[in-house]
This record gives C-alpha cells, sequence and structure tokens, in this order.
C-alpha cells in the first residue's frame, strides 16, 4: 500500500476494469461542493481505491491515492456501477428531451456493465455514483495500518494543496 497520484490511480481502475466490467464495482464520492473537493471510494469487490481530490486548475482534478486489498464496502447499492450502452431509442430521447425517463434509465441500469471498447462506435452512460455517507476510517474492516495510511494520505493532499496555493499565488 502505497500513496499515488490520482491519476495514477484512475489509470490502474481502468485496467482492472477492462479485464472484469462485471465485477461488483461500487463508486463512492463525499465531496465538499463550496471548497470544490472530493473523497472517491472504488471498489471491485476484492480491490479497493481511496481518493482524495482538489481543483488543480479548472480544467484539471489533482490529488492523491490508495489501493488497499481486502476491504468491503458495508454500503448496499441497487446497481453496480460501470458503463452501459446507450441504445439509439434513449438517445434520441435523450436528444429531444435533455433527460431521460425514469422508466428508460432504470432499463440501462438493469443491463450489465461492459467494457469501455464495446461502445466505442455508440454512446455510453457510466455510473452510477453513490454518495459515501461516512469517514473511510469508520469502515469496520479497516486495519490499523490501514488507517494510518489514510491519515498519511490525508497530510499528503494538504501539502500538495498548499504548495499549489502558494505556486498559484506567486
Amino acid at each position: 500500500m502505497t500513496i499515488e497520484t490520482y491519476q495514477q490511480m484512475l489509470e490502474e481502475i481502468a485496467k482492472s476494469y477492462s479485464k472484469n466490467p462485471r465485477a461488483d464495482w461500487k463508486v463512492f464520492i463525499k465531496g465538499e461542493p463550496q471548497a470544490e473537493r472530493a473523497e472517491i471510494l472504488v471498489s471491485n469487490g476484492k480491490d479497493t481505491y481511496y481518493a482524495k481530490t482538489f481543483p488543480f486548475n479548472p480544467q484539471r482534478i489533482t490529488g492523491r491515492a490508495i489501493k488497499m486489498e481486502n476491504i468491503s464496502i458495508e454500503q448496499r447499492v441497487p446497481y453496480p456501477s460501470g458503463i452501459r450502452k446507450l441504445s439509439e431509442k434513449a438517445l434520441e430521447e435523450l436528444l429531444k428531451s435533455g433527460g431521460l425517463s425514469s422508466e428508460y434509465i432504470s432499463q440501462i441500469l438493469e443491463t450489465h456493465p461492459i467494457k469501455a471498447k464495446k461502445v466505442k462506435k455508440s454512446v455510453g452512460l457510466v455510473g452510477p455514483f453513490y454518495y459515501l455517507n461516512r469517514d473511510i476510517r469508520d469502515l469496520a474492516d479497516i486495519s490499523p495500518s490501514q488507517k494510518k495510511l489514510v491519515e498519511q494520505l490525508d497530510k499528503e493532499v494538504e501539502r500538495l494543496e498548499r504548495r499549489h496555493v502558494s505556486d498559484y499565488i506567486r
């Protein structure tokens, strides 16, 4: 378990997802909209990735992340997270009305997530994303060493953000 960049975490998740999009993927987000910070927790049932992010500039988010093994997320979700192909009919409705009916959304979520490369010539939807309603340190099965790593991650993100702000002010 080491601290890595948010971008490295995204690349690792993309590789893992492309190998098994039907794993029990869950994506949780805990954010502070006014501060534009977010905590992101992604689990595939085997590995759990945790990131703390903040905006580097209006076009780029940055942060730090860790990967933890043998963590089960106790929060139940109705649908696994992932990429789902959007049908031509649903795409037409989306373009005409600017949104999809709850019926279409339910139908889409009932389908199995697919690999990103299977959506190349059509449109895919990503999600669902769920709200993380508690601190990651409160998850029952996080070991003391994992809690310590989360604390180190917190400090690293604070240092990174302070350095970014001081560079911005100069």
